[in-house]
Order: C-alpha cells, then structure tokens, then sequence
C-alpha cells in the first residue's frame, strides 16, 4: 500500500493516559480488527523499555524507533486499531501516515484525570514515561499545550472521554468507526 493510499487503520491519539491503549484493545475486540499500540510494539522490538531508551540513548533515537514502530503497523494488511503513542504524532512522516488512516480518533480529557491516571500507572511500571518525571501535572499542561493542535488537525472526530466510562467510551468509538459514509 503506498502511502497515497487510504488505510483500513484506526488510529487514537492523544496524551499519555486518555485510555487510548485500554480501550484500542476492546475496540478491535469488538469490530475484529487487530490490535497495535506503538509503545508496546516498540519495547517487545527493542526488549528495552522507554525508559531506557531515553535514558540511554535519547529522545531523538527513540522518535526514529517510534517512527519505524508506526511504518511497521501502517505497512500490515490486516485493519489494526493502532493505539499511538502520546508523541507519535510529532514528526511529520507519522503525520502523514496516521493523515492516510481511514479513522483519526483524538481521544482527550481533563489534565486533572490525565495527571492521577498517568501519576498512578507510573508507580506500578516503573516509571514508564519519562516525559513527565518532575512535575507531571506541569508537564502535561505543556505537552498539551505543544500537541493539541496537531492532535486537532489529524482528528477525524474528537472523543472527551472525561465522564465517560471505558464502556461508553468503546461504544462511542463503534459507533463513529462502523458509520457508513455517505455516497
């Protein structure tokens, strides 16, 4: 499939903690699709952990892996609901390819709920984001304030998933993705 081509793939995107992975899997589930989230794909590739790609060799070379990550997802044949991660859409290849998916699906929420659910998953892996190690209700502010307009001009449709619950939230995404488009 050449990258002028429309892609089967649904893509959520959005910051770290709007449930993008939790509720990417029930949706493939749900509409027999596979399932890709780029984080996970990229640590079981490398057997490194975020973290340690950071620490080690640095934010530049884990956007090149993150990169790669997001061409080997959009590159399959078989639909995927591709869960990216939260600064997969900054480079502008990736741009491109999440621009060629059939579904963009911005899922956002209140920083408050972002910052308990990022801040308590945190504790249980290890620090998995490095990105928001000192201040993370400050950094996410920030990385919301850098992304959100290019999480806006990717989206297809926008989910606040602030009040909803991860059923209601897979549900609304059903229902935007099986919609038939009008001739």
């Amino acid at each position: 499939m050449t990258q002028s081509a429309q892609s089967p793939h649904i893509a959520l995107i959005g910051l770290m903690g709007t449930g993008k992975s939790t509720v990417g899997r029930r949706l493939a589930k749900r509409i027999n699709y596979g399932f890709f989230d780029t984080d996970d794909e990229l640590q079981l590739s490398t057997a490194r952990s975020v973290r340690d790609i950071f620490a080690n060799d640095g934010e530049e070379v884990f956007r090149d892996l993150e990169a790669q990550t997001l061409s080997a997802a959009y590159a399959r044949v078989q639909p995927l609901v591709i869960a990216v991660a939260g600064g997969g859409v900054l480079r502008q290849s990736n741009q491109l390819l999440i621009s060629h998916m059939t579904h963009r699906i911005w899922l956002t929420a209140d920083l408050d709920l972002i910052t308990r659910r990022v801040s308590a998953r945190a504790l249980t892996k290890q620090g998995h984001r490095p990105l928001i190690d000192d201040d993370p209700r400050a950094r996410l502010t920030q990385l919301y304030s850098e992304r959100s307009s290019v999480y806006a001009s990717l989206a297809t449709s926008t989910i606040d998933v602030t009040d909803l619950e991860i059923n209601e939230v897979v549900d609304a995404l059903t229902t935007i993705v099986t919609m038939e488009v009008a001739p």
